[in-house]
């Protein structure tokens, strides 16, 4: 019994007392606008103290954002590109490639400070940019979400199929 307890309060601190904490993040004073890049963003948030990259950076599927888990309020973004060491000036472009993306967020830092910009729709090409806090580019990172895929109707009358096909051999035993 006293192996089975010293089993669980492992278990309770691996699981519960290492966790990460998520970090809240919020808007400073300089505020961003969905016409910083070019094509114009669908949303942004920022500017925001901070790093990008590293382990003070954010985590865009757990942190929170204002007052929304996950940045946008989304929490299955997936890493797409980006430049820790950019080192770009306060204006400027990069090409980003998110061919399979049904949107995408673009991550400026500027000096201390960096705000998100969210594409609806999926976006490659040219980005264009203008920081807007006044500071030169010295990363930058993009992060997508896959189109959500739905379960087809196929897939629903199969298994209602089967559970027919369950039901007769059930009662057929009986």
């Amino acid at each position: 019994m006293s192996n089975f307890i010293k089993t669980i309060a492992v278990l309770f601190f691996m699981v519960f007392g290492f966790a990460a904490q998520a970090a809240t993040w919020t808007v400073n004073n300089t505020a961003c606008s969905n016409t910083d890049i070019t094509p114009s963003a669908d949303a942004c948030f920022g500017f925001v103290d901070g790093n990008l990259y590293g382990q003070n950076g954010p985590d865009v599927n757990t942190d929170t954002f204002g007052t929304q888990t996950g940045l946008f309020g989304y929490t299955d973004w997936s890493f797409v590109q980006g430049d820790g060491n950019y080192g770009g000036g306060q204006t400027g472009f990069f090409d980003v490639v998110a061919n399979s993306y049904t949107m995408i967020a673009v991550m400026l830092k500027g000096s201390t400070e960096w705000a998100a910009y969210r594409i609806d729709g999926g976006f490659s090409g040219r980005l264009d940019f203008a920081m807007g806090n006044g500071h030169g580019l010295s990363n930058y990172l993009v992060v997508g979400r896959m189109a959500d895929v739905p379960l087809p109707a196929s897939a629903l009358l199969l298994l209602g199929g089967l559970g027919a096909f369950g039901a007769v051999r059930a009662r057929r035993k009986a």
